[in-house]
This record gives structure tokens, sequence and C-alpha cells, in this order.
């Protein structure tokens, strides 16, 4: 409340004053103060005030310095409004996570792959080269606190621009074996997946997926070499073709999905952890027989085991999520749950001896399993706030109250806060 409180007063609407013109009171007025290039708030009110002689009613919309008022005969306003509601949204202002992002990525990436971009490798004035690496993450980080000094940074936007910068460089890297193209296809991706979060409304968990696609392109590509040729090993070109399959699969799902409003980030990565697990638990059975037995299973069959559990944990961690919202916090405790198995699969092993080490991988891909279903079950729904369910607990009202002196409308505010359980 008192952030609230000190939103008003530093916002100076406790009294805003409008006048309006005797001459202008017939029609509708549309008296419009200049509109904030930065949206911290964006406030939609609808509220009314009927005269004396109830015959005319005046309506208004606010939103920060922005007002729009109508001036309605009764019943046509009657007719438009039958249950006078007022309500509000508050839209998020992502920039300083977006600037953390892009900060990282400037000192932990661009710092040394941009002079490998712009300088050959046998340039002779190698400190000019690495004063350009050293100095570029500061001036990255100027141009992008200016450049989104008057924007609105959805959350979504901070997360798939940081993200982006990171597959951009995987791709960029593969695609040629090359790390002159790291920074190229980083910076690229950075700004491309931002914008289209930004302009097309596209969610986290959306995004996400979008990310989780990538990784399964290099997987498909891998996984199908080896059904053909028995082999795991791969080549500069494979390595190529599969970054190819990456960038595909990955914006083909963003521009399939990129309406989806029902996804959460801890659903995706959630999602990407199910299908992980589904990809290893047949090969993982494999491997402990072929401990036994001289390895003397294909790699072919370790393939289509694989992705025959890729397929099926893909399919049961949809049906998960679709079932039950996953947090954030819950899917990344999900990853931590493959570092347990292993601690606790090696004690094991410590105690019993060298032959159990042969049923490692099975010890190790059940415990995985069971741990993670039980974090699933004991924490579904935990801490979500998404479309299926946010408005059915908490409820903003925004009401501004005119009042008249002189020709003159003063509007103050009052909020009203409504928790339903």
């Amino acid at each position: 409340m008192l952030f609230i409180l000190s939103f008003f007063i530093g916002e100076n609407v406790f009294l805003k004053e409008l006048k309006i013109e005797e001459s202008k009171k017939a029609n509708f007025l549309d008296i419009v103060y200049e509109r904030p290039l930065m949206m911290k708030f964006y406030l939609i009110t609808d509220s009314s005030l009927m005269f004396n002689d109830s015959s005319y009613v005046l309506m208004f919309n606010y939103y920060k310095n922005y007002v729009n008022i109508k001036y309605l005969p009764y019943e046509e306003f009657y007719s438009r409004v039958i249950t006078p509601t007022s309500t509000s949204v508050i839209y998020e202002n992502k920039r300083v996570e977006y600037l953390i992002g892009q900060t990282i990525l400037g000192i932990g990436l661009y710092s040394w792959s941009l002079p490998v971009f712009i300088f050959p490798e046998n340039y002779e004035d190698a400190e000019i080269a690495i004063a350009t690496g050293l100095t570029f993450p500061l001036i990255y980080f100027l141009g992008n606190f200016f450049i989104t000094g008057h924007l609105n940074i959805p959350s979504s936007q901070a997360y798939a621009s940081f993200l982006g910068g990171v597959s951009g460089a995987v791709h960029g890297y593969f695609l040629f074996i090359d790390t002159r193209f790291i920074f190229p296809f980083s910076i690229s991706e950075n700004f491309i997946d931002g914008y289209l979060c930004r302009k097309n409304g596209i969610s986290m968990g959306v995004y996400q997926n979008k990310f989780n696609h990538n990784i399964y392109g290099y997987y498909h590509y891998i996984i199908t070499k080896t059904l053909f040729t028995d082999k795991f090993d791969l080549t500069k070109k494979d390595y190529s073709i599969s970054s190819i399959l990456s960038l595909i699969e990955g914006y083909l799902n963003l521009f399939l999905f990129k309406d989806e409003k029902n996804i959460t980030l801890g659903d995706a990565l959630f999602e990407l952890r199910a299908t992980a697990l589904g990809s290893e638990f047949i090969p993982a059975l494999l491997w402990t027989y072929d401990n036994f037995n001289n390895y003397d299973l294909s790699a072919r069959l370790y393939a289509g085991s694989s992705i025959l559990g890729h397929i099926a944990g893909y399919y049961i961690g949809r049906r998960l999520t679709m079932k039950n919202d996953i947090s954030f916090v819950t899917s990344a405790l999900t990853y931590l749950i493959p570092a347990l198995a292993h601690l606790f699969t090696a004690g094991v092993g410590q105690l019993l001896g060298k032959d159990y080490f042969r049923v490692y991988p099975t010890i190790f891909i059940t415990t995985d399993i069971g741990l993670t279903y039980l974090v699933y079950r004991s924490f579904k729904d935990f801490g979500v706030e998404t479309s299926r369910n946010a408005s059915k607990k908490l409820r903003l009202g925004f009401n501004l109250t005119p009042e008249f002196n002189n020709n003159k409308i003063y509007l103050k505010p009052s909020l009203n806060i409504l928790f339903n359980f």
C-alpha cells in the first residue's frame, strides 16, 4: 500500500485538472494530454457520473496522462453499459532484467567474440583488438540503457533476447565450426527473438518451447544419422546440417504456437525435462545389459530406442503440463534431481563394490524418474499465475472520482483490491 501511495504522489495524480469549454459540452470531449513514452503503469478505467438532471452521463477513460471524456445522453450510456465496472491492468516493465541479460552477454560473450569477428587471425596490432573487446561491453550496456529508456520491456522480450544470444552463438559456431561467426549470429538472434516476442506478444513459455526445439533439432539429426549409419561419430558437415535443422525447428515452433497463452515458462522447462528422461530411459537399460554382455549392442539399437523414448517423454510431459500448470521454481527443482540421482547411485556403489557399477545406468535413471515425478506431484500448480487461474484470485479496481468547480473537473483516484479464494 505504501508503494501504491508513493506511485500516486510521484505521478501527481491526486489532483488532475481538466478544463472543459462550454461550447463542447454537447459533444464527445476528447481531452488528450501528452502521452507518456515510458509506460511503467498502464491503467484502464471506465467510470461514470450522472448529472443532477439525470439526462446526461459523463464517461471517461484514463491512463496516466491520457484522458478520454465522452458526454452522452443517459439512454445511450445505459444501452452501452448495463453493469458499470471498473478494472485495471498493470503491465510489467522488465527493463532492468533485460539490461542484466544483455550485460551478461556483453561481458561473457561479445567481449571476445566481437574482436574475433572484426579482426583477422593474424592482425598485427593486437592492442587494438584487445581494447575493442574490453571497451565494447560498456558501450553495449550504455547503448541498450538509452535505447530502452522510453520503452516498456515485457518479460518475454528480456528472456528471449538473452536466450537468443546464447542459441545464436551455438548456431554460429556449429554452422561453420568457426568462432568468427559466433558474434554475428548471436547478436542477430538476440534482437530478432526479442523483437518477435515484443511484436507478437509471445509469452516466455512459448519462447522456451522454441528454445527446446532448437535443442531437439540437433538431437533429431544425430539420432537420424545414427539410425542410417549405425555410428555416433559426427563430421563438420553434420554439425552444419544439424544447426540448420535446429534453426528451422525452433522458428517453426515459434510461428505455430505464437498465440498460445496457457503455457508457462515452468511448463516448457518441465516438458524439456520429461522429454530428456524419455530419451534416456531405454538406452540406460540397454547400457546396463551391455555391461554384462561385452557391449555387443549396436548404435542403431540405442538410437532407435532413444527416439521412441523421446516421443513418449514429449507426449507425457505435454499431457502433465496440460493437466496442471508447472511453476518456474518447480521446474528448476527438477533440473537439480539428476545431480542428486548421480550422487546417490555413486554413493551406493562405493558400498557394494565394482560389480554394482554395471547396473549404475538403471539405478540412476529409475531414481531420476522417480524423484522427478515426486516433485511434480508435490508441487504441481504451486505458485503459478496464468490466464487459466489468475483472474480467480485477484482483481484490482481503480476509480477516478470527478469533482466539479467553475467548469473544471478534478479527478481523484481510489484503488480497490478484491481477493477471491
